[in-house]
Order: C-alpha cells, then sequence, then structure tokens
C-alpha cells in the first residue's frame, strides 16, 4: 500500500478518525435509562380491554400465559384469513401465525427515594427507602386501572399460509407482501403453500 496516495486524502482520514473518536466516546458513555416507566405483561384480552383477567399483574402459572398466547395467535389467525380470502383469485385459505409472548404494557410509575444518615464521624448509618407507585385512572368502566403509557404487541415467530388460488405464484407474492406490510415480519418467515386438491 502506497501511503503517498494515502497521504493526499487528507479529508478521508480527517473523517475516519471523527468516527474512531465518536465510537470510543460512545462504548465509554453510560447508557441512559428510563425508570418513569415499568413492564408489565399482558393477559392477552386484558390488553384490549376486554376482560379476562387484570393488566397490571403478570400471570402467575405457566398455563395463564400459554393460553393467552394462543388467544392472540387464534386472533392474527382469524384476522389474516379473513382479509386475505378477499384478494381476487384467491378461493380458501388458512392462516397459522406463531408469537414469541402476549406483549408487554408499559405503565406509569412514580418512582420516589428518600436517603437518610444518621449518626456522626465514624459510626454513621445510611438507610435508603424506595416507593413505587403506579399511576391509575378511571377506565370508564367505574373501575381504576393502571396508566398505560403504551401497548407493545408480541413479536412475529412465523406465518404459515395454506392457499387455494387460480395462479399460486400470483397469489404467493400478493400474500408475502401483505402479511409483511400488516405485520411487519420479513419475508424469509412467512410460508405460503398450496392447499391439496379434494
Amino acid at each position: 500500500m502506497d501511503l503517498k496516495t494515502l497521504f493526499k486524502n487528507k479529508w478521508l482520514l480527517f473523517i475516519a478518525a471523527i468516527g474512531i473518536l465518536l465510537l470510543l466516546i460512545g462504548s465509554y458513555l453510560p447508557a441512559r435509562h428510563n425508570q418513569s416507566t415499568s413492564v408489565v405483561p399482558t393477559l392477552g384480552a386484558a390488553a384490549t380491554g376486554d376482560g379476562g383477567g387484570s393488566a397490571s399483574t403478570p400471570p402467575t402459572d405457566g398455563a395463564g400465559q400459554g393460553d393467552a398466547v394462543t388467544q392472540i395467535e387464534e386472533s392474527y389467525d382469524s384476522q389474516l384469513e379473513n382479509i386475505l380470502g378477499k384478494i381476487a383469485g384467491i378461493h380458501a385459505v388458512t392462516v397459522m401465525v406463531t408469537v414469541d409472548s402476549t406483549g408487554t404494557l408499559n405503565v406509569a410509575k412514580n418512582n420516589s427515594s428518600s436517603k437518610t444518615v444518621t449518626g456522626s464521624g465514624s459510626s454513621s448509618s445510611t438507610t435508603t427507602t424506595e416507593n413505587d407507585q403506579i399511576y391509575t385512572s378511571n377506565n370508564g368502566a367505574g373501575g381504576n386501572g393502571p396508566f398505560v403509557l403504551s401497548n407493545v404487541q408480541p413479536n412475529v415467530r412465523g406465518v404459515l399460509v395454506t392457499v387455494n388460488a387460480d395462479d399460486f405464484a400470483v397469489a404467493k407474492s400478493e400474500i408475502v407482501e401483505s402479511i409483511t406490510n400488516v405485520l411487519d415480519v420479513p419475508a424469509y418467515k412467512i410460508s405460503v403453500e398450496p392447499q391439496k386438491e379434494n
């Protein structure tokens, strides 16, 4: 490598030095954490207000969360089957969606802490008290519930679609494009297969 040509492009060296400097500075700075919110797992229908449990407490057993995941998957399945069945050239469609978890609710919290130092000189004692309270608000049905900042939907792991269509190749491309746009799932996680002829 010829160093003369490298030094002729001094602006390139200057930009590279700034980039390396920014990377080093960024690695030493502490990450910012937002301590005003708390993440609470939802219970499927409780996140939408349809009942079925309290949205402010996580499920205590694995079966409750499994049922909530199944409800979310079945909801996605029926909605996608309904809308994909309306595409021109598609006669029958069956959809199966798998998700990671039930999603999360971010609720507003009031974090307060106090620190007291007692004693003097070499014999002192420090007491720290932390108090976390979840903000509540009226939910319209006469009750109180947590103040929800955001409702994060679960991540979709994969989608399987079986289709009976006039032109399978066209139907497959339209289905993959539709699902990637609706669920924000990459195309490699979507499998579209033809249905068996009866």
